[in-house]
């Protein structure tokens, strides 16, 4: 049986052009295909013409194969043979809340569980992160962080760009302390990503030295040893 793996990344999977594009890299070292076809979902912004030449612009200086899927535009029905014939799926970041809305209609979101179980590497940033998750909190309806469930590839819930926002942080603790969201809880900074093989917590990684993930179990919020890419 193959691996099932998530690559969830708390925020910023693209870099500027003189920044090396260490959690790019990394992700792509993640399945053995040499020349691996990868393929962005990115529903969370509506398939935004902007967000989609920004991949394929990010992604070329790789040895890969750039595809998409726009739900607005689909090129197949058939989601569960479309995704298995790729080697990874990377999820842009936008709304959480229209990303799953729309994949539970579409019944994508079961089409990417067998495509994991089948060993397609799942990933992803922001949005791209809560979504593999039981639960989440998200920014989805402003102003305020509220909690939404997501479609439960890995138990517990999640919050991005943890220290990006003031209220992020309190309200995940308190939400994951009062049971509102299902713990365990992880949270991820912003060019920090963690590596989910099967449902266990493999690694975490990050483009910068002090890049910080965390485990909530209850009230008590333990930081995640990081490993930096950089150097």
């Amino acid at each position: 049986m193959k691996q099932r793996q998530i690559f969830a990344i708390g925020g910023r999977f693209y870099v500027d052009t003189w920044q090396p594009p260490l959690l790019q890299r990394h992700l792509l070292s993640l399945t053995p295909a040499a020349n691996p076809k990868i393929c962005l979902l990115a529903g969370a912004v509506g398939d935004n013409p902007a967000a989609i030449e920004q991949f394929y612009r990010e992604v070329d200086v790789h040895d890969c194969r750039p595809t998409h899927l726009n739900i607005y535009k689909p090129v197949t029905r058939d989601f569960v043979d479309f995704f298995a014939s790729m080697d990874i799926v990377y999820v842009n970041g936008g709304s959480t809340r229209n990303l799953i809305t729309v994949w539970r209609d579409w019944g994508i979101d079961a089409a990417l569980r067998t495509a994991w179980e089948q060993g397609v590497v799942m990933s992803g940033t922001s949005a791209g992160m809560n979504c593999w998750f039981d639960a989440c909190i998200t920014d989805s309806y402003p102003p305020e962080m509220l909690p939404m469930d997501c479609i439960g590839l890995l138990a517990g819930s999640a919050c991005a760009h943890y220290s990006a926002r003031p209220d992020r942080a309190p309200t995940f603790r308190r939400m994951i302390a009062d049971a509102v969201i299902p713990g365990p809880g992880y949270a991820a900074d912003d060019d920090v990503a963690l590596h989910f093989i099967d449902t266990d917590l493999h690694e975490t990684v990050s483009a910068r030295p002090d890049g910080g993930a965390w485990r909530l179990d209850g009230a008590r919020e333990q930081p995640l040893p990081v490993r930096c890419l950089a150097g």
